[in-house]
């Protein structure tokens, strides 16, 4: 129920107002809200309002947090559920502001949260610290107008670019022993790699992501024992077949210079009891 009301005539028209209503507490009548309207072709229609507990709700008028932008009642489809940022230094007219809300600002009713820079040039950056100001803290990652991405850099060079100081750069962790692994993949197949189940080591595999069951390449992780086709080597190089033969070739394809295709067996050491042998074994 409206309380009070103020309204705003052009040429004998309402064209806006201002409307004190009553809130929802009927037992002790002690609580009120403000609705805004405004008229686009001689009907207002309400745009705002101020609930008894201060909420404002724009396009809402019942808001569920301190500010809510969308359409009434949370139903519907709306093209403004978005906030537009400033006006660019350079420009002189506001086009492709900086804007941030629901992801159906094209008319598709849609939950999404949307975050971007519109223009051309723009980008979206995140930062981190104590200042006041965007100038003084530290910014931690962006996104670049082509969709390049950068942590700890201002300038990224590759889809994801990432810089620090330390050793340990990117962690890629599964919260159980299975496999973890990296696909990498183009229009035609793709390629697994990553630690194997247990985490026994770091193999490759074309097949599948079960890189513990038969890897194209494989190094142990606490022998560094290196392992084709199996995922457990017995020695240093273990070569299994997959299918057929097992074939170690060793070619120089430089023909008639002097440089040499060499398989060298050495034992090595500077003691006196160093008399190993060097063995090829036929079994």
């Amino acid at each position: 129920e409206t309380l009070g009301r103020i309204r705003a005539r052009w040429n004998d028209t309402i064209v806006a107002e201002i409307d004190f209503r009553n809130g929802d507490d009927g037992a002790n009548e002690d609580n009120g809200e403000i609705a805004f309207k405004t008229a686009a072709s001689g009907t207002t229609t309400e745009v705002l309002r101020i609930t008894d507990i201060g909420r404002v709700g724009i396009k809402d008028d019942t808001p569920s947090s301190a500010l809510q932008i969308g359409p009434n009642g949370g139903t519907g489809t709306d093209t403004d559920n978005f906030i537009l940022f400033g006006r660019r230094t350079t420009d002189t007219t506001e086009t492709n502001m900086p804007f941030i809300g629901q992801c159906g600002i094209t008319g598709e009713n849609t939950a999404n949260l949307g975050l971007g820079a519109r223009s051309t040039s723009g980008s979206v950056r995140f930062y981190t610290g104590s200042a006041s100001a965007f100038t003084a803290a530290q910014e931690r990652m962006r996104i670049e107008s082509g969709g390049d991405v950068g942590i700890n850099t201002t300038d990224p060079a590759t889809r994801l670019h990432v810089v620090d100081g330390n050793a340990n750069i990117l962690k890629i962790e599964r919260t159980t022993a299975g496999n973890c692994v990296i696909e990498y993949a183009n229009n035609t197949s793709l390629m697994y790699a990553g630690l194997s189940n247990g985490a026994t080591g770091w193999g490759v595999k074309a097949a599948s992501a079960d890189i513990a069951t038969n890897p194209l390449f494989f190094v142990e992780r606490t022998t560094g024992d290196v392992g084709i086709n199996t995922s457990n080597p017995a020695h240093n190089l273990d070569i299994t077949s997959g299918s057929g033969d097992v074939d170690l070739r060793i070619f120089n394809p430089r023909a008639g210079t002097s440089e040499d295709a060499l398989l060298r067996l050495e034992v090595g050491g500077t003691g006196s009891s160093d008399n190993g042998n060097c063995y090829i074994y036929f079994g």
